[in-house]
């Protein structure tokens, strides 16, 4: 499992520790969630089913390239 590091602004992080406190749940466990959620709805099922299934480096680089496009799609709102 890789590890990142995030910046939360301020306001930010006062949600967060609020909605930690009241779910129990810890930074890695509702970052990990709201990721989850955030991606999985940008994303066509489809999409996230061909990602998820590969198993390869080439898997990898498929799913950068498709969240890349996604993210391009997504600044142009």
């Amino acid at each position: 499992m890789g590890r990142k590091r995030i910046e939360l602004n301020d306001r930010i992080e006062k949600l967060f520790e609020k909605y930690m406190a009241m779910t129990g749940m810890n930074l890695d466990e509702l970052t990990n969630k709201a990721l989850k959620f955030y991606i999985v709805n940008q994303l066509s099922s489809h999409k996230v089913k061909r990602v998820l299934r590969k198993d390869d480096s080439e898997s990898t680089k498929y799913a950068d390239q498709i969240f890349q496009n996604s993210l391009e799609d997504l600044s142009s709102y």
